[in-house]
Order: structure tokens, then C-alpha cells, then sequence
């Protein structure tokens, strides 16, 4: 729980690949402050929200690529890694183009993949 990572505030680097993670809890990460990568693909998260990665300032790296089904991502959702630089989200599941947190919050992304998804058009003004 949360209070395992209370114990490692300096952690840097997490890996949670390959565990068959269904949920992340909206709060799950707020005692992981300096974490720059975060590894979560291969589970089957079924959503992340506006809080899942609330509080990770200097996230640079999020993988939730290959998730089991298909995994929602709610706007604003990554409002909170606003120096994120790579986001994978190949095979995920994904339907559209999270276009509103491209213009608004993720300002810094310089690699982003969407590949292996069913995203049938592009919209105007990605």
C-alpha cells in the first residue's frame, strides 16, 4: 500500500511492469515526489484519472503501454508530470487522442506512441 513508499521518498525509479495491476488508487504515487520513471505496462489498468499521477512535478518517463482490455484515460489526467518528456501508450487500448491534455499539459512531450491502438481518425489541431 501507500504506506511502502512512504519509506523510499527519494525514489527515483519505479518499476511496476508485468504485475496484473487492475487499479491504481488516485493517491497511489503522492509520496514519490522526485520519481522521474515510472514503468507500468503490461498490466490491465482499467483507467487512470486526473489524480493518478497528481503530484509528480519531475516525472519524465510513463509507460502504460500493453494494458490487458482497454484502459480509460480521463481528461486532465496527466496535468500533474508536467515535465513528461516520454509517453508510451502503444496497445492500450485507446480510442481518440487525449488532444486536451496534449495542448494543455504536456507541453514538454517529445516522444509520444500510440501505435497498436484502434485511434480511427486524427483530429484537427493535435
Amino acid at each position: 500500500g501507500n504506506t511502502d513508499l512512504q519509506t523510499i521518498p527519494n525514489l527515483k525509479y519505479l518499476d511496476l511492469r508485468f504485475n496484473g495491476l487492475i487499479a491504481i488508487g488516485d493517491t497511489a504515487f503522492r509520496f514519490c515526489p522526485r520519481l522521474t520513471t515510472l514503468l507500468l505496462s503490461n498490466n490491465a489498468v482499467e483507467k487512470v484519472t486526473r489524480w493518478t499521477f497528481f503530484g509528480l512535478s519531475l516525472l519524465l518517463t510513463l509507460d502504460l503501454s500493453n494494458q490487458e482490455g482497454s484502459m480509460a484515460i480521463e481528461q486532465h489526467s496527466f496535468a500533474g508530470p508536467i515535465r513528461l518528456q516520454t509517453l508510451l501508450l502503444a496497445g492500450s487500448g485507446q480510442r481518440e487522442i487525449p488532444t486536451t491534455d496534449f495542448r494543455t499539459n504536456l507541453a514538454q512531450l517529445l516522444s509520444l506512441d500510440l501505435s497498436n491502438n484502434s485511434i480511427p481518425a486524427i483530429p484537427d489541431n493535435v
